[in-house]
């Protein structure tokens, strides 16, 4: 016979709180019961006691079990949790439990299973408590002073939940831990020992590792991608300036690689970009900085050495052999450009710009050939280019001539469009949609994509208010870029717009690149709690490809995480990518995120996200993006 239960229930039914009791108690087992129906008495409950288990609807007035689950395993992670309600799907269910519930119960059913789940899992729950307090006899030397602070803490009366560390195996091999630990009361309220739970978050830190190794590098050659690229040019400038080396930044395209991939395949293109950055590797010194920015695009960061030399060697090395076998192998060329570091004060943006345009002068020629930027000659050319987009974005801006696009979100358990992502474009003289990539990255360099986001947000607002005023509810996703994070005058209109449309808050869910998110994260983390306080939502995008650490995860408040698209577009192929995004689901589920595939294009891609409990998937195989005014009218 078990000891008597410390039983949590979040539940809004007195009725049915009864129901499970009794169901308990008829079958031999002591609940100490607490009902709970609001996020804070629950908190409340929480701070001030310890549960062995919580029992939870899936629906309640003013929080689901979802928002519950989340706050129960921020405070402790071990211990049961089982849904017992009469509206959840199956589908809802199976999710759930990924999520990090141990059971769920259908009220439809009678509660005959309730009795059983329960003793199960709090024995469970205790094994693994006693485990876990064996696998780690000492605590690893270089973390026993990490340890010692939060030993103290819980001496002073204080828990400490999910303190990770690194604990040592009887046999001698490490483990990555999480810990929590609580104080132990006599009956004045002194604190007289501690009950510590800790879990095995080994599997978990292999995959943080894996996904650190990512932010930094190519999938497919494993050379360092844009970002990282991008972050050693900038640090080597200014020593370029300084010295009489100078350097260069050099843009490596190869000629009519769409020809291979249309003939042969993309499989035959895949092999070709890693041969060639087999062979360019080979080619350059230890020294120099090598990357892959784009499809069929490397850059190299050049320390040292005559660039237009180099560059010549680099164009020798791809043409000498053939580098697509088959019946008939494939010889290819590529184009270089080449902008050198020294002179000018420019941002690592800028000089790959300079690189990029010598390349394509080089490419537009006869190919296979090299070109150098001329400051003189080019400057004149991007500048025209550039103020021509910045005076037609300003009219935009002043006309409000944008156009607001939208693209579906699927929920994938219920199969329901849940959600709308609302996507800006901007138009020309003749009606005709310009790219975002022709102006957002000018109107952010020119400081306009703040005005751009605001005409966004309120768009966004008066498209929710036109929608509930017809009796439609719709969710709508916005995004918003790192100006806009520190834009207080934006906040104060949306705010103003939130209130004067009475529109319900939670409908609107602002989106930030995790990217922008993690270089700004003080501004974020702000921008975030004023805006949820209104009870807005966040979404962070692009998630996995500019990783920084699940640590800011955990204190960064964004409800949905997006799944960057490079890990979807190729998932029922590549193993690679299938291991990864399985694994973000899981660790996203852990931090109580729900997860958005990005980049579904087919209904294999859509049927293994649903079977790694993927929660909602945006893409051309749900919908491709259609004005706003075609799909709400």
């Amino acid at each position: 016979m078990l000891d008597p239960i410390d039983t949590l229930i979040v539940e809004d039914s007195a009725d049915d709180a009864e129901l499970a009791v009794r169901a308990l108690r008829g079958a031999g087992l002591e609940p100490r019961p607490l009902r709970v129906e609001t996020t804070e008495h629950l908190e409340q409950a929480l701070r001030e006691s310890t549960w062995d288990l919580v029992i939870s609807d899936f629906s309640l007035p003013k929080m689901d079990a979802r928002e519950a689950l989340k706050l129960v395993r921020q405070v402790d992670p071990d211990v049961p949790f089982i849904i017992v309600s009469g509206t959840i799907g199956e589908e809802r269910a199976v999710a759930a439990m990924r999520a990090g519930a141990q059971d769920y119960i259908l009220k439809g059913e009678g509660l005959e299973r309730l009795p059983p789940a329960v003793e199960r899992e709090v024995r469970e729950a205790a094994n693994r408590r006693r485990r876990g307090a064996g696998c780690m006899r000492v605590v690893h030397e270089r973390r026993q002073a990490q340890m010692s602070d939060a030993l103290a803490r819980v001496a002073r009366g204080e828990s400490v939940a999910g303190q990770e560390t690194t604990g040592l195996r009887r046999d001698g091999t490490s483990i990555d831990l999480s810990v929590t630990i609580s104080p132990i009361y006599d009956e004045g309220g002194r604190v007289i020992g501690a009950s510590t739970v800790a879990r095995d978050i080994t599997d978990r830190k292999r995959v943080e590792s894996r996904l650190a190794y990512l932010a930094d590098h190519d999938l497919l050659t494993g050379l360092y991608n844009r970002r990282r690229f991008d972050e050693e040019l900038t640090r080597e400038i200014p020593l370029a300036q300084r010295s009489e080396q100078g350097g260069a930044a050099i843009v490596l395209g190869l000629d009519n690689f769409t020809l291979v991939n249309d003939t042969l395949g993309h499989h035959a293109g895949d092999e070709l970009i890693r041969r060639v950055a087999g062979l360019l590797s080979e080619a350059l010194d230890d020294v120099d900085i090598f990357a892959r920015i784009g499809g069929d695009e490397f850059a190299i960061l050049l320390r040292e050495g005559p660039a237009e030399v180099v560059a010549r060697e680099l164009l020798d090395a791809v043409k000498e052999e053939p580098l697509v076998g088959g019946e008939q192998p494939v010889r290819v060329t590529a184009s270089v450009g080449i902008a050198p570091l020294g002179g000018a004060d420019l941002s690592a943006e800028e000089l790959l710009m300079r690189a990029d345009v010598a390349m394509h002068e080089a490419k537009d020629g006869s190919g296979d050939s090299v070109a150098t930027f001329e400051p003189a000659r080019h400057r004149r050319e991007l500048m025209g280019e550039r103020l021509q987009m910045v005076e037609r974005i300003r009219s935009a801006i002043d006309a409000g001539s944008f156009s607001v696009y939208s693209q579906p979100i699927l929920d994938v358990g219920a199969d329901v469009i849940s959600q709308h992502e609302l996507l800006v474009r901007m138009l020309d003289e003749d009606g005709g949609v310009i790219s975002p990539a022709d102006f957002l990255p000018i109107a952010e360099r020119f400081g306009l994509i703040v005005a751009i986001d605001r005409w966004m947000v309120l768009r966004a607002i008066e498209l929710v208010a036109e929608q509930s005023e017809r009796g439609r509810r719709i969710c709508v996703e916005v995004n918003l870029s790192a100006g806009s994070m520190v834009d207080a005058d934006l906040f104060n209109e949306i705010e103003r717009a939130i209130q004067e449309s009475a529109i319900d808050p939670a409908q609107l869910i602002f989106e930030v690149t995790e990217t922008t998110a993690i270089e700004n994260l003080g501004d974020a983390k702000r921008l975030a709690e004023r805006l949820i306080q209104l009870g807005c939502r966040f979404a962070l995008d692009d998630f996995g490809a500019g990783f920084g650490s699940f640590y800011y995860l955990k204190h960064l408040p964004f409800d949905f995480l997006k799944i960057d698209g490079d890990f979807i577009r190729r998932l029922p192929v590549n193993p690679t990518d299938q291991s990864m995004v399985e694994a973000i689901v899981q660790v996203c589920h852990q931090l109580g995120k729900r997860t958005i595939a990005e980049f579904v294009e087919d209904q294999a891609t859509l049927d293994l996200l649903r079977e790694y409990g993927v929660d909602f998937a945006q893409g051309y195989h749900i919908g491709r993006p259609m004005p706003a005014a075609e799909i709400f009218s």
